[in-house]
């Protein structure tokens, strides 16, 4: 068999548990994200861009979110990729790991392939052609590869951290590192990290795995194949030698953080003209939004008829006259009734905001029911009404034809 022949496998059975409240009923790889995408579908639409023909998915904790997912995007899509879901093959044998969710699938391997086991996460958000990682390591003549890139000093506990010489040679591999400044960086002030995307030799794969003590990629493999001189880094950067964006959506600050960046530094066009994974990019009172344009025909769109700004709204949204939404992540089904003010917050399917209430982020306190992150950001569970409603505060609105002042004359804290 070609040594160019690839079997890919994708990693989505994380906990997620950072990320709660948003992960309490759904697997973090199935978490929306961009409108009416979701992390996972940002690596499928690599796999689909990169020319790749299958993507194992190799799933968990909340399965039946991320099958919802997938069949609604690509089962029944006519893409060039199929997607193929794979739980632990016994039930009584959860996956231990991300090296022991390969193991147990390495039966999806033949035992006469000669080529290499393509290993990506689901709960990433970057663009990668995975071609050029392919042709660096088999051109570099590297039995296993990572594609890093650069994190400040600080943030290195959170990752894998890699040192490498001037041809990639890994030369060090540290997996979540507890004093990063010790590491040898020579005074720089940002480390290389491992982004979760690896390249196997098939046959090499199968011999680390035969180990059952190797349950995980990060702490158990990399560090070794360092150690051996096997493991080289490919650099995720642009052609001028740039980082390329890439963000690992761990908690609930950095799923935010990510979605601001859809919709500031003209991100979200970038993604829009070059992924495809996002719906649509509309300047809403002049600073984009994120809202979606009906790609899949069975969804319909968010209805805004309110004010809107630097925010991302999902399928089935509804933005009521006189309401003002900033700064703010809205998934499916959210409404925010008419005169109600919503700021630097989050909120999960099917939240409803009444009318006149003030949902704000910056305030010191999260009203009950809700939850506050470190960075100031307000999430609100899935299903949840915010405030109480006021049939005097609706009509007033609605006599003032949905003015902005109505925000500032009638709204009151939840």
């Amino acid at each position: 068999m070609s040594r160019k022949r690839e079997v890919t496998f994708i990693l989505a059975g994380g906990d997620g548990t950072r990320l709660a409240p948003l992960t309490h009923w759904r697997a973090k790889p199935a978490l929306p994200f961009g409108g009416d995408g979701c992390l996972l579908d940002v690596t499928l639409r690599n796999c689909l861009n990169s020319g790749l023909s299958t993507a194992h998915v190799l799933v968990q904790r909340h399965a039946d979110s991320i099958r919802e997912r997938v069949e609604k995007r690509w089962l029944n899509s006519p893409s060039r990729l199929k997607v193929v879901l794979r739980p632990p093959p016994s039930p009584s044998r959860p996956y231990l790991g991300t090296a022991d969710a390969v193991r147990q699938n390495l039966n999806l391997i033949p035992r006469s392939f000669r080529g290499d086991v393509l290993v990506l996460s689901g709960d990433h958000v970057y663009e990668m052609d995975y071609r050029r990682f392919l042709e660096f390591h088999r051109t570099s003549g590297a039995r296993a590869s990572v594609a890093v890139t650069e994190v400040p000093v600080e943030e290195a506990s959170r990752f894998g951290v890699v040192v490498s010489d001037e041809h990639g040679k890994v030369l060090g591999f540290w997996e979540k590192p507890a004093e990063p400044e010790l590491l040898p960086t020579r005074g720089r002030s940002f480390v290389h990290a491992s982004m979760g995307v690896y390249v196997f030799d098939a046959e090499l794969l199968r011999y680390l795995l035969s180990d059952p003590s190797v349950t995980d990629f990060g702490r158990d493999l990399l560090p070794r194949l360092s150690r051996e001189g096997s493991l080289f880094a490919y650099p995720f950067v642009d052609s001028a030698g740039r980082s390329r964006y890439w963000r690992d959506v761990g908690t609930v600050d950095a799923y935010y953080e990510a979605h601001m960046d859809l919709v500031s530094a003209g991100l979200g066009n970038v993604f829009q003209e070059r992924s495809g994974y996002l719906s649509d990019t509309t300047g809403i009172s002049g600073i984009p939004a994120v809202v979606p344009s009906g790609v899949v025909p069975s969804v319909p769109q968010a209805v805004v008829e309110g004010d809107v700004t630097k925010s991302v709204l999902s399928s089935e949204v509804r933005i009521e006259r006189g309401a003002r939404v900033e700064d703010s992540v809205l998934l499916e089904g959210v409404v925010v009734e008419c005169g109600a003010f919503v700021r630097r917050a989050i909120l999960d399917r099917g939240v409803r905001v009444r009318a006149g209430s003030v949902l704000d982020g910056s305030s010191r306190d999260a009203p009950p029911g809700t939850h506050r992150t470190p960075n100031g950001i307000v999430v609100v569970p899935a299903g949840r009404v915010v405030g109480a409603p006021s049939e005097s505060f609706v009509g007033a609105a609605a006599e003032r034809s949905g003015a902005l002042s109505a925000v500032s004359s009638f709204a009151r804290p939840v």
